[in-house]
């Protein structure tokens, strides 16, 4: 994985804390990209109460989701008052050896009742600048039902267990 260099290019956040919307672009040394992917200095910075925290909290929860490790049990209080869900988007670059692929990945998390879920993942990729973004993986909760995308991913999820099926299901 040394030759495997992942640039975030940008942040969108919907309701995180005590911001409603707040969107990062981090142009960083954009022409690094196709060469050597060189390191940039990056510093946030904003008044008091401005989002400079959560910016902070939700890269530790993309670590976490990307890593398969769960969200912490306090996740509900990081959706804004007033508000029973928020969005977190993430655009990255990766560059593998001489390939780069544009990297998009979202998340959705809803708070019901008595629990916070995570309601919505959507991974999608291009390679390189020309083609349209593939999705890779998307996964909704809605009214209930569960939509899982591509098919053959919620296959390979399941992988035969008709338990695990259950699970999802219901």
């Amino acid at each position: 994985m040394k030759d495997v260099v992942v640039r975030i290019a940008g942040i969108e956040m919907v309701n995180i804390k005590n911001v409603s919307y707040g969107k990062i672009e981090l142009q960083g040394n954009q022409s690094a990209v196709d060469s050597e992917m060189k390191a940039d200095i990056l510093g946030i910075y904003g008044q008091n109460g401005s989002g400079k925290t959560a910016v902070i909290e939700i890269l530790e929860f993309l670590k976490k989701l990307m890593s398969g490790n769960s969200l912490p049990i306090e996740i509900q209080d990081y959706i804004t008052k007033g508000s029973n869900e928020d969005e977190c988007k993430f655009s990255c670059s990766i560059k593998h050896k001489k390939e780069t692929f544009n990297c998009d990945y979202s998340f959705k998390i809803k708070h019901f009742e008595k629990s916070t879920y995570i309601t919505k993942e959507k991974l999608s990729y291009k390679k390189g600048t020309g083609e349209a973004k593939k999705i890779n993986l998307e996964y909704r909760v809605e009214n209930n039902e569960y939509l899982f995308t591509p098919q053959y991913r919620f296959n390979e999820f399941i992988q035969n267990d008709q338990a695990r099926r259950s699970e999802m299901i219901s």
